[in-house]
């Protein structure tokens, strides 16, 4: 088995065990060369450490070069993400394959994507699916053109052993591809496109959702800090509050234990004096003072009596004045006008009435007397009970 040239293949990315060989041209290469699982995965991680966006690198395994442009991740991709398309060289300069590669990959990967749309996740290694046989003539006839417009080696002819399959009208290097076939890869091409283009305008309108959604949750974060500081600032004021009250408590405290300790110490006096005065010899003597004090009181109170008594017969007799006095006015102006004498027994009366009016005042005069002299007798009672 001779190698005169080389191969192209593509990556795809599955978690475990990682990078893998989806499809490739001629079949059968990778295996020929002995690239393996961990140079697939060294090709596949070169590239998504160098860069997120797509980008292209190149380097030696196995005694060839691999030229690999990866397609992207996130939001910025080329076809298809998360996928390199790989071409094996042998004395050609790769960095020629950059911008090819690229112009490739934005052909097929999006091919590639729309036979699997109606499939789950990516499952591991090559399929011998029947749906993938235009793919796999594509990328046969792009790695020829490559190799006819940038190799200076001729295409690999290649002693296929039975376990490789492999399809005459494929590896023949003179062979194209009917026109009928062409027209409908065309047509699947522009549909492809047609699709995608849609896919890629919901996502652009979900973008500008998730974008207005970031910039709500930026106010949104925005409106939370300033409310946080705010309420921040009103827990730092309302724990100085709490500072000066507690300090204010705690000197309110310290006043009313003085308070306490002053009335304890007022309570012990009272209690010392009225042992004093109940051990004093002198006790039988305030001990009457009080008796005549309480006897004053009661004789006042009756004097009260008496003068509220004399107060009110003494208002009884005015009124009594006012009706004859009404009365005297009624007989004089009839006297007046009939020449009709005074009547002596009403003047008797009216005579009466003044008289015992005047004594009632007298007595009144004189009871105000009496309790004017009991109430000094009794303010200097008290004055004497506190000297002793």
């Amino acid at each position: 088995m001779i190698f005169e040239m080389k191969g192209i293949f593509l990556l795809s990315y599955h978690k475990v065990p990682g990078a893998f060989i989806d499809r490739e041209y001629p079949s059968g290469i990778s295996d020929q060369l002995k690239i393996n699982s961990v140079d697939q995965n060294k090709i596949y991680s070169f590239n998504r450490m160098r860069n997120s966006n797509p980008n292209y690198i190149y380097l030696k395994i196995k005694g060839v070069q691999i030229g690999s442009f990866f397609s992207g991740i996130d939001n910025n991709f080329i076809g298809y993400p998360n996928q390199c398309l790989g071409i094996i060289l042998d004395n050609e300069n790769p960095t020629l394959f950059e911008e090819p590669l690229k112009k490739v990959a934005k052909e097929v990967l999006p091919m590639l994507a729309y036979i699997r749309e109606n499939d789950g996740e990516i499952s591991e290694g090559l399929s011998k699916d029947p749906k993938y046989q235009d793919f796999d003539e594509i990328l046969g006839q792009k790695f020829k053109n490559l190799i006819e417009n940038l190799g200076k080696s001729k295409p690999i002819s290649i002693t296929t052993p039975p376990k490789f399959e492999t399809r005459s009208k494929i590896d023949s290097p003179t062979q194209t591809i009917d026109d009928s076939h062409s027209e409908d890869i065309k047509k699947r091409l522009n549909e492809l496109e047609i699709r995608y283009e849609e896919k890629i305008e919901k996502l652009r309108k979900e973008l500008m959702g998730w974008k207005d959604k970031v910039r709500e949750l930026t106010e949104e974060k925005v409106s939370l800090t300033h409310e946080k500081e705010e309420k921040e600032e009103t827990l730092k004021v309302q724990k100085d509050k709490s500072l000066i009250w507690r300090k204010q408590l705690e000197t309110a405290n310290e006043i009313n234990q003085k308070l306490k300790d002053s009335v304890n110490n007022l309570i012990q006096k009272v209690k010392e004096l009225e042992g004093e005065i109940e051990n004093s010899s002198d006790s039988k003597k305030l001990f009457d003072l009080r008796i005549n004090i309480a006897e004053i009181n009661a004789e006042l109170e009756v004097s009260r009596d008496k003068n509220q008594k004399t107060e009110r017969e003494i208002k009884s007799l005015n009124d009594k004045i006012t009706d004859l006095k009404n009365k005297l006015e009624i007989a004089q102006t009839l006297r007046i006008n009939s020449n009709i004498t005074t009547d002596p027994e009403l003047d008797s009366k009216l005579k009466e009435i003044l008289e015992e009016m005047q004594s009632l005042k007298s007595n009144l005069v004189e009871a105000k007397k009496i309790i004017k002299v009991q109430r000094r007798e009794i303010v200097n009672l008290h004055k004497l009970l506190d000297l002793s």
